[in-house]
């Protein structure tokens, strides 16, 4: 019986330390508040008056606070677009694309003239990038070698009295000397750069202009 006495004495002093008043009818005011930015979420602390309970509730963000946007104009490749950068949160959105320009190139302009052994090279520039265009100008006729029927005989010194019977006669070693043939990317080389002259010049220095073996 003891034991019962003692548990009704607990159970006694237990009840009488708790209150079964009526609940409290908040009053809450607001005691803290932190605005809310475009990056972090702002917090409003209420406190009621009665019984000090607090309670906080959360704030949506703010919009960005976007500066007028740095313009990168499209290029002859490239898309433009504008860049804007929040004054905020430093938060950067890309939009507004402009379609790239496309090349605007003027007329061509022929670097190297073709020739009956050699292609030649024509190129355009572009006015706002500077960028080359290179085209390939085919040889007037690679197959005209094949019906040349002058004869070139390598034992021999020739002297010519025009361009053009040097350019027959250029054209005739080609087809009948092998150890020429075989040199035609070099040869194509001088031609394009220093003129078929030159170029034969440079290979039989010689006062008349005759070539030789």
């Amino acid at each position: 019986m003891k034991g019962y006495k003692w548990i009704l004495l607990m159970l006694i002093v237990f009840l009488s330390s708790c209150s079964f008043g009526p609940t409290c009818n908040h009053t809450f005011e607001v005691t803290s508040q932190t605005e809310s930015t475009c990056s972090t979420n702002g917090i409003v602390i209420e406190t009621c008056s009665l019984c000090n309970e607090t309670k906080e509730t959360k704030l949506p963000l703010t919009d960005h606070s976007f500066d007028a946007g740095v313009i990168t104009n499209p290029t002859c490749t490239e898309e433009g677009f504008t860049t804007y950068t929040c004054n905020d949160c430093n938060n950067v959105v890309i939009k507004d694309y402009i379609d790239e320009l496309g090349h605007e190139f003027g007329d061509w302009l022929i670097i190297v003239n073709p020739t009956e052994v050699s292609d030649g090279l024509r190129v355009r520039e572009c006015s706002r990038c500077d960028y080359v265009e290179e085209e390939i100008i085919v040889s007037n006729s690679y197959a005209d070698l094949s019906v040349i029927k002058e004869e070139y005989d390598v034992t021999q010194t020739y002297d010519v009295a025009s361009y053009e019977e040097l350019l027959r006669k250029f054209n005739a070693a080609l087809l009948t000397n092998d150890d020429i043939f075989s040199d035609i990317d070099n040869i194509a080389t001088k031609t394009y750069f220093e003129g078929l002259e030159n170029y034969i010049d440079y290979l039989y220095p010689s006062d008349n202009k005759s070539c030789s073996s």
